[in-house]
């Protein structure tokens, strides 16, 4: 039902907003930073981290995170843009996907598959030209992908690409608008 509602109030129109993993713990946990401290086009893998609303970085296990805000949509393919000004850079599935495969940031770009995302009504982040095939006779072979926390561990310290389980809490987010902060 929080999945629905915070869905609903991202197709209302407010577009910048944290991502917070469902399976964390307390009001201020589980957002999506990028690792590195440094917001540039270089393929900085995405974390969760357990980190404070409001912060604009902190440190942790000795590496400099940035927390950051995204620009996205629901109901249709999207592109999850850091917000940030003079950011130009998105939620990126890289160029080979499979389980495991590490999820990053990468310039924006128009045109490219692994930039292009779909918010389940379960709160899931699909790569949306997963499970697709030209050609009825591959479509068994075809995999769904879905933005994962390793092993559900709040300690995981690189968000990765892994096959959508509908029920999987390893893979469903909510948006936390920065109104909130």
């Amino acid at each position: 039902m929080l999945t629905a509602l915070v869905l609903a109030l991202a197709a209302s129109g407010a577009s910048a907003a944290r991502i917070k993993w469902a399976g964390s713990q307390g009001p201020s946990a589980g957002f999506l930073a990028v690792n590195g401290g440094d917001l540039q086009n270089d393929g900085k893998a995405i974390t969760y981290v357990i980190s404070q609303c409001g912060a604009d970085s902190s440190s942790t296990n000795n590496r400099r995170l940035v927390h950051t805000n995204w620009d996205f949509r629901v109901g249709e393919e999207t592109k999850f843009k850091i917000s940030e000004e003079g950011a130009n850079l998105c939620l990126d599935a890289g160029l080979q996907q499979y389980n495991g495969s590490p999820v990053k940031v990468w310039e924006c770009l128009d045109g490219v598959p692994q930039q292009q995302w779909f918010v389940s009504n379960e709160g899931q982040f699909k790569l949306a030209n997963t499970g697709m095939s030209l050609h009825a006779s591959d479509r068994a072979n075809q995999i769904d992908f879905c933005v994962d926390v390793k092993d559900g561990e709040v300690t995981a310290e690189q968000l990765q690409l892994w096959q959508c389980t509908e029920g999987n809490a390893n893979q469903v987010w909510h948006t936390v608008f920065i109104t909130n902060f």
